[in-house]
Order: C-alpha cells, then sequence, then structure tokens
C-alpha cells in the first residue's frame, strides 16, 4: 500500500517479492481477520491496502469484497484474477466493514487521520474497521520493521484509539497476536528481569502485532 506516496517510485508489490514479504509466501495471518469479517457478517466489505487481493480472495464467500490500493502493479493483477479491485477511491462503494492490514505504518499522522475520515465517510452507519499492525513495544517486530522502505512509523494501540476517536471512532476490541517473545528462551529470561524492575509492565509487549476493531459513531459520539 502506497496511500503517503502519490506517484512512488517503483512498485511495493514488485519489491516486496525480491525480499520474501510477497502476499503469496509472507505469514499473513488471515484466519483471526476472517473469522471477525464471518462473525460480522457485512454484506459489503473493503480491504483497504489490498495488494493483488489475497484476502479478497481468501474471505469470497463473506458478502461481496472490494479492494483499493494505489499499487497499479498489484491492481492490475488483482484485476487478472478476476477480483473487485481499484485505485480509484471514488469508486469504492458504501460499505459495512473495512478491513486495514499492516498498512497504517504506511502512513504519516496526518495521511492515517485523511484516510480514516474517508473510511468514516464510506462505511454505513455502524460499520466496522479492523486495522492489523505492528506493535511498538515488541523488541521483535520492530527488529525488522524498517526494513520496508514505505514505513513511516509504528503506531502503538494506545495511539490510534486516540486518532480514531478523533474521526468518529470507538474502540470495540483490542486484541494481540502473533506471540514472539516468550517462546524465546533468552528473551523470557530478558522478560522476567524487567518485570522485576517494573520495566515491561505490559503483557502485550510479549505481542508482535495487534488487531483494532473500531466501530462507526455518529458525530460527536465517540469517546474521549
Amino acid at each position: 500500500m502506497t496511500a503517503n506516496t502519490p506517484d512512488p517510485p517503483i512498485s511495493w508489490y514488485e519489491e516486496a517479492s525480491h525480499r520474501q514479504q510477497h502476499e503469496d509466501v509472507r505469514e499473513t495471518g488471515f484466519s483471526e481477520v476472517l473469522a471477525i469479517l464471518r462473525e460480522s457478517q457485512p454484506q459489503r466489505w473493503l480491504d483497504f491496502g489490498c495488494s493483488a487481493g489475497a484476502l479478497i480472495q481468501q474471505g469470497a464467500g463473506i458478502g461481496e469484497p472490494y479492494g483499493f490500493d494505489n499499487d497499479e502493479v498489484a491492481v492490475q493483477v488483482g484485476r487478472e484474477r478476476g477480483l473487485r479491485v481499484t485505485s480509484n477511491w471514488d469508486e469504492v462503494p458504501q460499505v459495512e466493514f473495512i478491513t486495514a492490514l499492516d498498512v497504517v505504518e504506511h502512513l504519516t499522522v496526518d495521511a492515517l487521520i485523511a484516510w480514516m475520515k474517508r473510511w468514516h465517510e464510506r462505511l454505513a452507519e455502524g460499520g466496522r474497521a479492523l486495522v492489523v499492525t505492528a506493535n511498538p513495544a515488541n523488541p521483535t517486530a520492530m527488529s525488522t520493521f524498517w526494513d520496508d522502505w514505505q514505513h513511516q512509523r509504528p503506531y502503538g494501540p494506545n495511539c490510534l484509539i486516540g486518532l480514531a476517536a478523533t474521526v468518529g471512532f470507538e474502540t470495540e476490541r483490542l486484541m494481540f497476536r502473533q506471540q514472539r517473545t516468550l517462546n524465546k528462551p533468552f528473551f523470557r529470561l530478558v522478560r522476567k528481569a524487567l518485570m522485576a524492575i517494573g520495566l515491561w509492565p505490559d503483557p502485550g509487549n510479549d505481542f508482535a502485532s495487534y488487531m483494532l476493531l473500531l466501530r462507526k459513531v455518529a458525530a460527536g459520539g465517540a469517546h474521549d
């Protein structure tokens, strides 16, 4: 997803295939996202930053899926797969659910707020948005974060919750995922030592990423 770059010099989709982070080979964790989609049962849903449409393909039996990305190479691949994907936001219909997997870290704060406002406008009343991103409190996640040349900055859950509230979303659920610390003996010892002196107080630090489920509320209805 290159929503922060009007004219990216190269395609992220093409470049990622050379560093083993292509959507067809990387670990995506779609099962948890698909479970939430099935639970919500939207008539229409949008994958924001869809790349070539891997999530759309796996969620083809859930409502009517659409995809948006401004990487023209990825969008073309998605269209060749027969998917409803576009790089033109004006072509995106009103939906009940928006997914944004590994996207927000590609955006500056200003760009993220602007896109959240667009999500809010395009969602039906009571619609939901699911954001999945890296956990900046996890050392394993941050050890490779800057390998992606498009990454602008990490966003912690409290930061995203606050930004989302300013544009009319309330938080329904925060879910940490991909435990990447406690399964390593060295980090278990480090964590135990840091907890003993109060420097590792949050169990969420053990997880490499998190999912934030947001719900659209009426103007002025989001909690402070």
